[in-house]
């Protein structure tokens, strides 16, 4: 086991790696990019290596001795060529770079049914093997209790984790998300909150806006040192789990900066920075550069990575109409989830889980939604095990998707 440090140690040191102070004299964050066309071992390890040259290598963030925590996306119990969760190749890949700067590694998420038992994510996702492979050691969240913070008015439940690391280094994945349009660096914090607090929080603030102020929240709290994106293969259409379709990306990002980060992997699918609600509230806060024209953008031109065909979540439309209109509209034009018998087992951890308790077993276990509570959160979509729960769409939202 590794030895515990004080919060502070995290969190104070996480500001000396400001884009900022990564590069003064421009004072402009760097977002560096690296092409990769496949899983391959050796393809990665160079696509990592390559990418995080133009920010000085690992060692300008890890100093040997400290203990990092590699903050996977691990929403889903799925297997890593479904393009919803970090790939164990590139779990790896980046896991050699934090070892060879003498760094020691903890390996960790909080998916929404670990409260079923985490042990399936690690396996399904392959997530457990690499670990292991690499001498890493995973961590449960939900098992080592948590310290609260409170920011804006709210009270956050961090996994204690934290106070025994020394830096956080975030590998969110680059998917599509039906709530928040885009899900990247910022939303993967959401994962440092264990048990069922992410349900509350979603029942707390269905809407969009108010969502994206808490991911905005969590993250200012935690500070990630680096930000490595796995977009090799992304996730597009109605992510940001089953629902959505693999899509190959061929590309690597790293950033000290989530936000600007963020900003490049958004445009590069087709948004524009500011429809995307977490990217210009953390950048109203002061947290980093969410303007496009103002980051460095390293390895590879704009105009040769954006993908004009990328496939938007099906509610993405609505989002820029005018509210008179969009309330006409989303009477023909909707999304939401709906359980397939054929695939459902009866678990009911969708069920346990919905922070709203719109969801109800019919005979079989099938849970039937109640559409006049649910709330669209996918947090059902995002915790079946068996993918059983889609996201339905009206006839119109078929046509324009």
């Amino acid at each position: 086991m590794f030895n515990k440090r004080p919060r502070d140690s995290a969190y104070q040191r996480a500001s000396l790696y400001s884009p900022q102070a990564m590069d003064p004299a421009l004072a402009a964050p760097i977002v560096s990019v690296s092409q990769c066309r496949s899983y391959d071992h050796e393809m990665v390890q160079v696509a990592v290596r390559s990418v995080l040259e133009p920010l000085g290598g690992m060692r300008e963030f890890v100093k040997r001795g400290d203990t990092v925590l590699l903050k996977v996306n691990m929403l889903a119990a799925k297997s890593p060529e479904k393009a919803i969760t970090t790939h164990p190749v590139f779990l790896k890949a980046v896991a050699h770079e934090v070892a060879s700067a003498g760094g020691k590694i903890i390996v960790g998420d909080s998916p929404a049914g670990a409260i079923k038992g985490v042990e399936r994510y690690w396996e399904n996702t392959g997530i457990g093997r690499a670990t292991a492979a690499f001498g890493g050691e995973l961590v449960k969240f939900e098992g080592a209790g948590t310290s609260p913070i409170g920011i804006n008015g709210r009270v956050y439940h961090l996994t204690s984790i934290l106070d025994q690391v020394d830096c956080i280094i975030n590998l969110p994945k680059l998917k599509t998300h039906n709530l928040t349009l885009f899900t990247g660096a910022l939303k993967n914090c959401f994962g440092l909150l264990p048990g069922l607090q992410k349900a509350n929080f979603h029942k707390a603030a269905p809407k969009v806006d108010r969502f994206s102020e808490i991911l905005v929240d969590i993250f200012s709290l935690v500070k990630p040192r680096l930000h490595i994106m796995d977009a090799i293969v992304g996730l597009e259409g109605n992510g940001p789990s089953a629902s959505g379709s693999a899509r190959e990306i061929g590309l690597v990002l790293a950033s000290p900066d989530a936000v600007a980060m963020d900003s490049i992997a958004s445009r590069i699918i087709g948004f524009e920075e500011s429809a995307i609600a977490t990217t210009r509230i953390a950048m109203e806060r002061g947290l980093g550069e969410g303007r496009i024209e103002r980051v460095r953008l390293e390895g590879l031109p704009l105009s040769e990575i954006c993908i004009p065909d990328y496939a938007l979540p099906s509610n993405s439309l609505l989002r820029f109409v005018p509210m008179r209109l969009a309330e006409f509209v989303g009477r023909f034009y909707w999304v939401h989830p709906k359980a397939v018998a054929a695939q459902c087992d009866g678990c009911g951890i969708c069920i346990e889980g919905c922070p709203v308790d719109c969801m109800s077993p019919d005979k079989s276990g099938v849970p039937v939604i109640d559409y006049n509570s649910c709330i669209n959160c996918l947090g059902c979509d995002e915790s079946c095990p068996n993918g059983a729960i889609i996201q339905e769409m009206s006839w119109l939202a078929k046509k324009l998707q």
